[in-house]
């Protein structure tokens, strides 16, 4: 998801270092190793004030202060609150919200639900509101600059019910999908490209409702840190777009595969991922392979956009110590309206990140990654949860 979150309060912990000093009747290596776990006493303690997670209870709640930066937004500040609910199965269930600000005038507001009632009913959706000044980068797979600047407002919900099929792995059910989406005070920075552009960003400031059907295979043994096991996950959408009439103006398909391998206490992880479209399909609706979840070097996911979107990474995820792991990544992916041309000049990613979980038996993680890919682009993000 989009909510990128720095555990501030880490900071006063490592402050602890100087404060403590060196113990002069120690080794060297004693001293650290002490001067450690002071600072780690420390941690916990403080995240003990913003933390409810008994041993008795099936509920875990935390209340994090929110800071990060990222192209698109600059720097944001906020409050993201947690609760994860112990669940009868290796399935947990978890509720994330996040309320931002940031320094380009941006305001953002999220709610991400993960939920398993039951072991036979899942229910899956996300709901987005933003308003930030924006960039458009028009179409293509080059490198791009930015061509014009717009106040961008969307609101968007996906909830989905998924039902599983027998003593199987195999889950189905419906999807609704909503996106509102009005760009406005547009400013192309070349003005022969100023009504050419307007007439782009007019026709999809829309509000589009979508329904579809989603099916999902899932032998993970974790579904917030997977260990083994894998993932796959098909969704078929037929939206209604508010500047037209009638069912079907377009259609949207997303697959995504996922695998998961356990090597000693670390882990690698690989995913495929395809998208597509056809129709009148609205800028913000069209495929793409930027973004948080898949080209961490992509760092505004409306970049590269096309008919066709493809993506695959590798991640050799490992715990460090404490609360702490670490990655490693890369992928590559394209975007393109021409099924042809769908493998000449793909984007390539390299990147690493550093992982903090965010209750001590849990396996949600705060993540900080840096990506750089092939094509010029970088980007910094701070999430909650996998990318995959």
């Amino acid at each position: 998801m989009k909510i990128r979150i720095i555990i501030t309060t880490l900071l006063c912990a490592l402050m602890l270092i100087e404060a403590q000093g060196r113990d002069v009747y120690s080794s060297p290596a004693d001293s650290t190793h002490n001067a450690l776990e002071r600072v780690i006493g420390l941690a916990e303690k403080v995240l003990d004030l913003v933390t409810y997670n008994p041993d008795s209870s099936r509920y875990s709640f935390a209340l994090y202060p929110a800071a990060s930066y990222g192209h698109r937004t600059g720097l944001e500040v906020g409050l993201m609150p947690i609760m994860q609910v112990k669940s009868l199965t290796h399935r947990q269930s978890s509720i994330v919200m996040g309320l931002l600000v940031s320094t380009k005038k941006m305001w953002e507001v999220q709610l991400d639900m993960d939920l398993y009632p039951t072991d036979n009913i899942s229910l899956a959706g996300k709901v987005e509101w933003m308003r930030l000044p924006d960039e458009f980068y028009l179409f293509g797979n080059k490198k791009k600059k930015v061509e014009a600047e717009m106040l961008t407002r969307t609101l968007s919900a996906n909830p989905a019910m998924l039902v599983r099929l027998g003593e199987s792995n195999w889950e189905v059910g419906p999807t609704l999908r909503y996106y509102y989406a009005s760009y406005t005070d547009i400013e192309a920075r070349d003005e022969m490209l100023q009504t050419y552009i307007e007439k782009i960003l007019h026709d999809s400031s829309c509000t589009s409702f979508g329904i579809g059907l989603r099916l999902r295979r899932d032998t993970r043994d974790n579904n917030d840190w997977p260990r083994s096991g894998s993932l796959f996950d098909y969704e078929i959408d037929g939206w209604n777009n508010s500047n037209y009439s009638g069912w079907g103006d377009f259609v949207t398909m997303t697959a995504d595969y996922r695998k998961y391998i356990s090597i000693k206490k670390s882990v690698l992880a690989a995913q495929a991922y395809l998208s597509t479209a056809s129709g009148d399909t609205p800028i913000h609706l069209l495929p793409t392979f930027g973004g948080t979840r898949l080209d961490r070097a992509v760092g505004h996911n409306l970049k590269y956009l096309g008919d066709i979107a493809w993506f695959t990474q590798v991640e050799w995820r490992m715990p460090l110590f404490w609360r702490l792991g670490a990655t490693v990544f890369t992928g590559v992916g394209k975007a393109t309206d021409k099924a042809k041309d769908v493998l000449q000049d793909a984007h390539g990613v390299v990147g690493a990140g550093l992982r903090f979980k965010v209750f001590p038996k849990s396996g949600m993680n705060i993540r900080l990654d840096y990506g750089r890919g092939t094509h010029g682009d970088h980007g910094f993000y701070l999430n909650v949860k996998e990318g995959f």
